[in-house]
């Protein structure tokens, strides 16, 4: 989860926000689909999702300076997605969100309400923040109301509307999920809009970029295309 600017583009390193507790709301999910990882050395599958925290008293740089109070600072979190679990990250993250099992799990309906937490950042050793953590909410802890456009995307019922403004490396991600065995992976090919965008930038309006941070960028309303090998698939086409 980069969180420096590309410096080819003129600007300057958005810098990391500091260690610290901070208040966040729920705001985003993606549904990644099965993807591929490791644990112990051994080749591991299951469903994933990345989520989207939008922080409350954390904003962009604007002019001289002066944090943009309209653009708020966000950070996201890949997370692995377990039948019946009672441990890992999407565990303690659904116990801090919703502590009394009102959404029973359902990230989108969670999303929705934009739940809040307080979530504990830490700065990696790339200099780069992330979140470690999240805890509920104290009684009587007031949190402002969040102002990035909520997004939930489902590979089960995909909405193209949704599709067009979802950052590029996610996109990747869900185009790259495994679907068959017999099928090779499909790869994304970001739009030239798209390989413009630093892959730390994302709009209130869900405009294109990463997750790290709130860009300014204009939304991007193509889809652009996906490889199969050597077959391509145009953007008219469905491409999750």
């Amino acid at each position: 989860m980069a969180l420096s600017r590309d410096k080819a583009e003129g600007r300057p390193p958005l810098p990391a926000i500091e260690a610290g507790t901070y208040a966040v709301r729920l705001c985003r999910v993606y549904d990644l689909g099965i993807q591929q990882g490791e644990w112990k050395g051994e080749k591991k599958r299951g469903n994933q999702i990345y989520v989207v925290f939008e922080f409350t008293d954390q904003f962009m740089p604007g002019e001289n300076g002066v944090p943009n109070t309209s653009l708020p600072r966000v950070s996201g979190k890949f997370i692995k997605l377990y039948r019946n679990a009672e441990k890992g990250i999407e565990y303690e993250f659904c116990r801090a969100l919703d502590p009394a099992g009102t959404y029973n799990g359902d990230w989108a309906a969670m999303v929705r309400a934009r739940l809040p937490a307080l979530a504990t950042v830490i700065v990696n050793e790339k200099g780069r923040d992330q979140i470690d953590s999240l805890a509920g909410i104290p009684r009587g802890f007031n949190i402002p109301e969040g102002i990035v456009e909520i997004q939930t995307f489902d590979l089960d019922n995909p909405d193209k509307a949704v599709w067009d403004k979802i950052p590029a490396f996610i996109k990747t991600k869900i185009s790259e999920r495994i679907r068959d065995e017999d099928l090779p992976p499909v790869k994304y090919q970001r739009t030239e809009a798209e390989a413009k965008v630093s892959p730390e930038e994302v709009g209130t309006d869900g405009s294109v970029g990463s997750v790290g941070s709130v860009g300014t960028v204009g939304s991007v309303g193509t889809v652009g295309s996906i490889t199969n090998e050597n077959t391509e698939v145009s953007e008219d086409d469905v491409p999750w």
